[in-house]
């Protein structure tokens, strides 16, 4: 009887232990390829320098939300210097959103191949240098061009932060450092329009592109001298002991230092990473799923943010309202995703994000019906932003964590890509909707369907495994 105890009590042992903090570390574990590795950096606590590694993805991402956004916060501004009329600044506001889905389908998945730190600072290099040339234009063709291309560095960023984080974060922290990376996007779009409201006045449009170019300089200055490599990738893709261990250890220098053994990595790496290998491996499925998160979930922020004050507007609500429900919608976003990444260490991200979805379902169609109540209407606009907008780091963690090492940063980049056409699209199927003279009702209920689409393809999502943090394979999978 005490043996067959004992047996059941050896079955239920988890396969690795969890340590406390950086003690006691297991060379055996520490030298047992990528998968110990991975072990490893999840025995890990939180310190300073990890701290330090999310500060500086957070302030990318804030500027690159703030530079993205940008461009709407001067149009007024450039309306009157340039004497043009408003609408033809529609090209302009489109092109930047074509050059980051070029930057996340073709350059961030380099990354997987070069490096996350090259790419990095490379990317943030680019699109600094690129705000502070926009800075200088005096047409409307070079706004055009210098838009598009600030999109391409803009679009690369975002994957590469993502990645970073997600693998120097120990798996139980990695959901809410994922979540809270991406809502800094939001983050920077709130500070954009705050410091136009006294910037423009005080020393005009241009000096926006000036500080949304020097600032991120300085950050990948700060890069330059302190960013690791992932030690992830580098184990994964052959490189030596000494350069994984030189890489841990800027993150947490204890592990790298009581591992004495070597670190294995792949004997023979590939030599080159195609997105082929998205859909390798039993991944076709998730990918789609993924894909269509992306897409559906842009297609509806963009559609909210650019068509809803018009909306309130023409259903006879004061300007105030209508120009508030924008602030309202944001505000929503950035406390959704918070709340969100907080209750990720209780509830699995994956139920969290079903239960998002359909919310926003239901928000959405409320607002149709709510949209002539000057005193209810902010509620559901609140309730929309807090499910569309807060559900966005959800889907990026969720992506981050599902693609291993090697791939991840071409996962990241062309899931965002194929959302970021759909950030395209929101703003013309809103002008379609108007153009067909819809009621208001039918207007939103239409609108709230793709998120019943994207509640359900979250279902599928979870029916296929994915929603936890696995660990790297030791080996690459295609191999």
């Amino acid at each position: 009887m005490e043996r067959q105890l004992q047996q059941a009590r050896a079955r239920r042992r988890p396969r690795w232990p969890r340590w406390p903090g950086n003690a006691g570390v297991n060379e055996d574990r520490a030298s047992a390829g990528p998968a110990g590795l991975e072990a490893l950096i999840d025995r890990q606590n939180v310190g300073a320098p990890l701290i330090g590694l999310c500060a500086l993805g957070a302030l990318c991402m804030i500027m690159d939300g703030f530079d993205a956004q940008v461009i709407g916060f001067v149009a007024p501004a450039i309306v009157e210097d340039w004497k043009i009329s408003p609408s033809a600044l529609a090209p302009v506001f489109s092109i930047g959103l074509l050059g980051m889905v070029i930057g996340s389908l073709a350059i961030s998945p380099l990354a997987d191949r070069h490096g996350r730190r090259p790419m990095l600072i490379l990317s943030v290099s680019f699109f600094g240098l690129c705000m502070l040339a926009t800075g200088a234009v005096h047409t409307m063709h070079e706004l055009l061009i210098m838009r598009l291309v600030t999109g391409v560095g803009l679009g690369t960023t975002v994957p590469n932060v993502l990645a970073l984080v997600s693998e120097f974060t120990p798996a139980r922290h990695r959901s809410a450092a994922v979540m809270i990376m991406a809502a800094c996007f939001t983050v920077g779009a709130a500070v954009g329009g705050y410091n136009a409201a006294w910037m423009i006045p005080a020393y005009g449009w241009r000096s926006l592109f000036a500080a949304g170019g020097a600032i991120p300089l300085l950050i990948a200055a700060l890069m330059f001298f302190w960013l690791p490599e992932s030690a992830k990738l580098l184990a994964l893709s052959g490189a030596e002991s000494a350069r994984i261990k030189n890489a841990l250890g800027k993150i947490y220098a204890k592990a790298a230092r009581a591992a004495n053994s070597n670190f294995l990595s792949v004997k023979s790496p590939p030599s080159h990473i195609p997105v082929a290998e998205l859909f390798r491996d039993g991944r076709f499925w998730p990918t789609i799923l993924i894909w269509l998160l992306n897409f559906i979930n842009l297609l509806q922020l963009y559609f909210l943010s650019n068509w809803l004050p018009t909306l309130l507007r023409s259903s006879h609500l004061t300007m105030k309202t209508a120009v508030t429900s924008g602030t309202f919608l944001q505000v929503g976003g950035l406390t959704g995703a918070l709340l969100v990444a907080l209750l990720t260490r209780r509830i699995r991200l994956i139920i969290l994000m079903t239960v998002n979805f359909f919310a926003a379902a239901v928000a959405i169609f409320e607002l149709g019906q709510m949209i002539e109540s000057p005193a209810w209407v902010l509620v559901p606009i609140f309730a929309a932003g807090f499910c569309v907008i807060g559900g966005q780091p959800a889907i990026s963690a969720i992506t981050a964590q599902y693609y291993p090492t090697l791939i991840r940063s071409s996962g990241v980049g062309w899931s965002l890509g194929i959302g970021r056409i759909g950030s395209i699209a929101g703003p013309l199927v809103g002008g379609l909707f108007l153009e067909m003279k819809w009621g208001n009702g039918r207007l939103f209920l239409t609108a709230a369907i793709p998120s019943l689409i994207a509640g359900f393809a979250v279902l599928l999502l979870a029916r296929a495994g994915v929603g936890g943090a696995p660990a790297d394979p030791p080996r690459y999978p295609s191999q």
